[in-house]
């Protein structure tokens, strides 16, 4: 079966659709790949929560206990590597600062504030991520399927004009060839008319000079 030339663009646009959303993919993968590499490496185990820190007790990104930072420590980091700070007092600029609602050596393990705060993150985290990928998918399906009507719309455009342009000009010719040709036949008949008449007219004067002879 021959291809024609819209099927043959079709199957380069649809080509060129999935490689495009092949090398995106890709991108996408090897960039979440990156950044679990770069996340700390947690243990199987939870390690024991210690129980003598000054500003409390609170958990890491694996989920273990560790002493809360005070005010003039350092704290922060992507990934709370250098530290969380205790209640009363916040990170800002990689240094604890405000003032301690700890007092001594009073243990505190707020568990389930620390806890509540994660899945919230966690959630509204993976809410973010979630809304933004079904987002970019919904635009880039949009811009991708917009493309391929515009292409179709332009190309079936250009071959209907170059169908009824070559029409009127097929038309034109034929129509100039019946004229031409009417013309030339109508030219040669009067011609052939009036030559005719001429030889007839010739004769008969002929013959009216023989038989006055």
């Amino acid at each position: 079966m021959k291809v024609t030339r819209q099927q043959l663009q079709y199957i380069n646009m649809k080509t060129l659709t999935t490689l495009i959303t092949f090398f995106v993919t890709y991108f996408c993968l090897v960039l979440l790949f990156q950044e679990a590499a770069a996340a700390p490496r947690c243990d199987s185990h939870d390690s024991p929560a210690p129980t003598n820190c000054k500003y409390g007790t609170v958990r890491d990104w694996c989920r273990n206990g560790v002493c809360a930072k005070g005010p003039g420590e350092s704290c922060g980091g992507y990934w709370y590597e250098y530290g969380k700070c205790g209640g009363g007092t916040f990170c800002l600029c990689g240094t604890c600062i405000g003032c301690s609602t700890i007092d001594g050596y009073e243990i505190i393990y707020n568990h389930l504030y620390w806890d509540h705060l994660y899945w919230d993150h966690l959630y509204w985290d993976h809410l973010y991520w979630d809304h933004l990928y079904w987002d970019h998918l919904y635009w880039d399906h949009l811009y991708w399927d917009h493309l391929y009507w515009d292409h179709l719309y332009w190309d079936h455009l250009y071959w209907d004009h170059l169908y009824w342009d070559h029409l009127y000009w097929d038309h034109l010719y034929w129509d100039h060839l019946y004229w031409d040709h009417l013309y030339w036949d109508h030219l040669y008949w009067d011609h052939l008319y009036w030559d005719h008449l001429y030889w007839d007219h010739l004769g008969r004067n002929i013959s009216d000079l023989s038989v006055e002879a």
